[in-house]
């Protein structure tokens, strides 16, 4: 598979990336422009403004069969949607669960996603250091995914 797991889930070239900011609901929420997406891997950049996304990869491996390696991939993606209130903070996570929940997608450049399953594991709230005061509320997915060529 062209990029691997790295390119797959690269922060502003990756197909998981491009899968997200294609789906219209997502767009609406955190942008569907190139870099001005508020789509990150990891970490979201100091100072944005919610709502956004944030995810990791928490595990992969590659499909081995008797014949050898067939190219699939298997990994575990954490989505993290973060916003405002509890209740858009849950319709982000809907929206990407929505998206990438159907099999036998083609994902952005040619990788096809064989299988995606998972939803939304937990919710919780940050509350910011300087002020104590202001609040982002999060909600997170766990994505267990097979994608390949």
């Amino acid at each position: 598979m062209a990029g691997g797991r790295d390119g797959f889930l690269n922060e502003l070239t990756g197909d998981f990336v491009k899968h997200l900011r294609a789906h219209s609901p997502i767009a609406a929420v955190v942008g569907g422009s190139g870099t001005d997406a508020r789509i990150f891997c990891e970490a979201a950049r100091q100072g944005v403004a919610a709502p956004y996304i944030v995810y990791t990869q928490s595990m992969g491996n590659s499909e081995k069969h008797l014949a050898g390696l067939d190219g699939c991939e298997n990994m575990v993606v954490h989505v993290y949607c973060y916003a405002e209130n509890q209740p858009a903070s849950r319709s982000l996570a809907n929206h990407v669960r929505d998206r990438m929940l159907p099999t036998q997608a083609i994902v952005a450049d040619a990788t096809k996603l064989y299988v995606c399953n998972g939803g939304i594991s937990d919710t919780g709230v940050e509350y910011d250091q300087a002020s104590g005061d202001r609040k982002r509320f999060w909600t997170r997915l766990v994505l267990r995914m097979v994608i390949g060529n």
